[in-house]
Order: structure tokens, then sequence, then C-alpha cells
């Protein structure tokens, strides 16, 4: 409260630090990955192959936050950096949106004994789950429409790059298909119909962060900022499924493009 009235009562200050709230949308791509489904050891044979499954995504809603400063004098911690450091920031970013995976086909192919000829499993995945990001941003900007209350520029496009902890949680469910057992060359299979649900689980990872945006000064005090965000990311987590008593191993290793478009409200201090 004492650094935000002394920035209202000193008209010569322009506020290099500040604290914002975004909301946008995001968009996950990701590269055909191999699912690993491992069907219980009472029923694999010495070989399996996973098929190449790709993973398709919901758009969700993004929401977050920012805190950073300008490398000027006028930023947090004050101090009397070159002239040229004004460029240069940091800034905090958080974030939170769901990830849900879309439903789609896969199948595996399974021996019950090393002298049987091979059948093939198909079933449907899909799940929910969130991702948490903290990433840790160098930024660049510059400034254009330089006014006398804001010297820097009134328009201030910028680009930031950081290391991200990425936190992924997902909880995974496994659709059986009706005649999902075909025996080659495609005698009657036998059906486990149902849906099966992993346990909720997450996992912590590094990731990259990548934004390009433009700031525009409402006021010395007040900014609107809309930005471009890129976010990659490769969680990997294990799950036991349980079908009709026997365990079965899900492992996801997903590659995630994250892809989001957010606008935000500024406060400088």
């Amino acid at each position: 409260m004492t650094l935000a009235f002394i920035a209202l009562t000193a008209g010569t200050v322009f506020p290099e630090t500040y604290v914002e709230g975004y909301i946008g949308n995001n968009f996950t791509v990701s590269s055909p990955n191999p699912i690993g489904f491992d069907v219980n050891p009472a029923y694999r044979g010495p070989t399996r192959a996973d098929p190449e499954y790709p993973r398709h995504f919901s758009s969700a809603i993004i929401g977050g936050g920012k805190l950073g400063t300008w490398f000027s004098k006028e930023g947090f911690p004050g101090f009397n950096y070159p002239d040229w450091m004004k460029y240069l920031g940091f800034y905090l970013d958080f974030n939170y949106h769901w990830i849900d995976y879309k439903p789609g086909v896969g199948s595996r192919r399974m021996y019950i004994t090393p002298s049987t000829s091979p059948f093939y499993q198909h079933y449907k995945f899909s799940g929910t789950g969130s991702l948490t990001t903290f990433a840790f941003m160098l930024a660049f900007r510059y400034g254009f429409l330089p006014t006398e209350k804001v010297p820097f520029g009134k328009l201030q496009p910028y680009v930031g790059l950081g290391p991200a902890v990425v936190i992924t949680g997902f909880k995974p469910i496994i659709m059986f298909q009706p005649g999902y057992f075909d025996f080659v060359p495609g005698s009657p299979g036998y059906r486990i119909p149902g849906k099966f649900t992993g346990s909720f689980q997450s996992t912590v990872n590094v990731g990259l962060s990548v934004e390009a945006g433009i700031r525009w000064m409402i006021t010395r005090f007040l900014s609107l900022d809309t930005s471009i965000k890129y976010r990659y990311v490769r969680p990997s987590t294990s799950y036991d499924i349980s079908i009709y008593g026997f365990t079965h191993e899900l492992r996801l290793a997903p590659q995630l493009n994250l892809f989001s478009i957010q606008t935000g409200v500024a406060y400088h201090f």
C-alpha cells in the first residue's frame, strides 16, 4: 500500500514493476507417441507391439498471472542500472488450465502363449486432467509512442523466454470395445465389456516457455496486455488399472506442445 501511494503521488515517476492477471484459450498439440499398455503377465506372451497412437486434446480456458519488473532505476529494487538495461526485464508467470484427452481408438497385439496365434485387443482411450505452469521469464521490450507521462512509450511489444516447472495431473479411462478380442484370422473373441478408470496421478517436469506480446499503457499505472504463449513439456506417468481382478499397467509419455492466446490487465507500481 505504501509503494502504491508513493507511485500515485509522485507525478514524475514512471512505475516499472507490475502485477497482472490474464485469461485466454489454450490449444494442445501432440505428436504421435506410443501408449505403453501392458496386459497382465498371466496373459502376456514373449512378444507384444504397441501402436502409434495420436493424442487429441480439447481446447481449454487458461487463466494466470504475472509479477514482473524492468531493469531500470524505477523498477524493483531500484538499482541504478545502465540506461540500455531498460529494454530488459524479468517476470514470473503462473497459469492453470484443464487438459482433456478426446476419445480415440487404440489396439495392442498379444499372445496367450508363445505357441498361439496373436490376437488384437481394441480399446478406446480418453481421460481428464489439469496442467499448472510456473515459468521464469527473461524479457526484452521496445517502446513506441513516448509521452511525457510514459517516456518509454505507450506501445510496448515484448518477447519472453525461460524454463518452466510444469505440474501435470491426469486420470485415464479405458473403454474396451465390442469384439475387441479378434483372434487371427478373425475368430470370435471373448469380451470384457465396461469402462475402467485409473487413479488420478500428477508428475512434475521441467519444460520451456516462450511468449510474444504487446502491452498498451492506458495510464502510467494501468496497462492492457495481449500475448501468444508456447510451452513444451513431456511428462511421464504410469498407472495400474484393475480389470476384473487383473492388474494392467498403462504408461503415458506424451510430447505436449501447448499454444495459448490471452489478454490481461496489469497494475504498475
